[in-house]
């Protein structure tokens, strides 16, 4: 079944490769790469151009106002009944597509949740890294709300309840996991499908 990753920028152009890098590189590779633009006033456009042009799989598509329009706007151009959907400013451990997929296509849910996890790169960082975020072992299955920036979905699901909610500037993830959930969707939380992010420095 063709899965399609997707994600939406701006600005971060200081980022984008190491995303972009981490998706060309998964264990797993994705049949398509959707990268949505919204507006950015950097060069992280043409960074996405430029792998284009290297032959890389990806479409760079341009809409949205916010995190919720962006991503609803790449999930739109989107081909694949299977939608991966993950942020700039990430890393992608090289088995997460192939993690967070697997209950989708093996037909034991329609919504995944993947995990993330800290990759710090001074003490400060580590300690933010050790205090403020939680471990996987301390989660809740039952009850865990998928971030955007790492979890998996049907199309038709997100087409079902109406996408992101676009009057959203912050949370938006967590109301379309609520929505996924009345609507009586099947959740799934894998923690070993990583991201990795940078705590503020």
């Amino acid at each position: 079944m063709r899965v399609s990753l997707i994600c939406t920028v701006r600005d971060e152009a200081d980022n984008i490769a190491d995303l972009l890098d981490s998706m060309l590189a998964q264990s797993r590779p994705p049949d398509e790469i959707v990268v949505n633009d919204c507006h950015s006033r950097d060069a992280t456009a043409a960074i996405v151009q430029g792998y284009i042009r290297r032959g890389a799989p990806i479409r760079l598509v341009v809409g949205g106002h916010n995190i919720a329009s962006g991503r609803n706007n790449a999930v739109r151009h989107a081909t694949g009944p299977l939608i991966a959907a993950t942020d700039a400013g990430l890393r992608l451990d090289p088995c997460w597509l192939a993690r967070i997929v697997a209950p989708l296509e093996q037909e034991q849910a329609d919504v995944v949740g993947g995990f993330y996890q800290s990759a710090p790169r001074s003490l400060f960082e580590l300690t933010l890294g050790a205090t403020n975020y939680r471990r996987a072992e301390q989660i809740d299955p039952q009850r865990f709300l998928p971030s955007g920036n790492s979890m998996a979905f049907r199309k038709a699901a997100w087409a079902q309840v109406g996408g992101y909610p676009e009057w959203l500037d912050h949370c938006e993830d967590l109301v379309f996991d609520l929505a996924l959930r009345e609507a009586g969707y099947r959740f799934v939380f894998v923690p070993e499908a990583l991201v990795y992010f940078r705590p503020r420095a």
